[in-house]
């Protein structure tokens, strides 16, 4: 949970992120944040920072295989679960953990030449 809390302060102090939720399971080890921001610029280097990188990596210690990112475009600006919910069943993005590095899935599209 202090790591759920430091995500939350990331979120609150990152360039860009103009409106975010946040979601747990915690018997299942389970935890989402969905979030609305003003470039993909934003997105990109909160997703690659400290400490939702830490988060990413203790998920694999925690049993996930992959984690997903789904993306899309809102001109509402509103917190939406069911439909990221359900963009998740074909994310965008799909990672796993490789060593102590996080890399692309296969079929995942690239994201800044990494």
């Amino acid at each position: 949970m202090r790591l759920l809390g430091k995500i939350e302060a990331q979120l609150r102090a990152s360039q860009g992120a103009i409106r975010y939720a946040l979601r747990t399971d915690i018997p299942r080890k389970r935890f989402w944040t969905i979030s609305l921001w003003s470039s993909d610029e934003g997105t990109s280097l909160f997703s690659r920072s400290e400490p939702h990188r830490t988060a990413m990596k203790k998920s694999y210690d925690w049993g996930k295989e992959e984690a997903g990112i789904a993306e899309w475009s809102s001109d509402g600006g509103t917190i939406d679960w069911a439909g990221a919910e359900t963009k998740l069943k074909e994310p965008a993005f799909r990672f796993r953990l490789e060593g102590s590095r996080l890399v692309h899935a296969a079929g995942s599209r690239s994201v800044g030449g990494d």
